[in-house]
């Protein structure tokens, strides 16, 4: 998993971490400096799914938080620039933001 930090998690929640390994996350609305969850995730194939999930589902809160113990997930920091795009308004800002840059 890539996490950033961020120097107030209250929107994000946080990832506990330990070494290089995640070992927990930190419900939203909790404020501070903390690591989060940038969003990319490298996944082995052979990964087994656990049974039951719906549909429909939350990756971090469905599958990493009550398996996090079973999967043993790596963190990898990463540096620049880190676009939430969670809500419309951000989005918008997120595609105004990238228009700038050049290829």
């Amino acid at each position: 998993m890539a996490i950033t930090h961020q120097a107030d998690i209250a929107r994000y929640g946080g990832v506990v971490v330990d070494g290089r390994r995640i070992v927990g996350f930190k419900e939203k609305g909790r404020s501070g400096p903390g690591w989060i969850n940038a969003g990319s995730y490298l996944i082995n194939r052979r990964l087994q799914w656990p049974e039951g999930l719906p549909k429909k589902f939350s990756f971090e809160v469905d599958m990493l938080a009550p398996e996090i113990d079973r999967i043993a997930s790596a963190a990898f920091a990463v540096d620049g620039v880190f676009l939430d795009i969670g809500v419309p308004e951000d989005l918008d800002r997120a595609q105004t933001v990238l228009a700038g840059f050049e290829r």
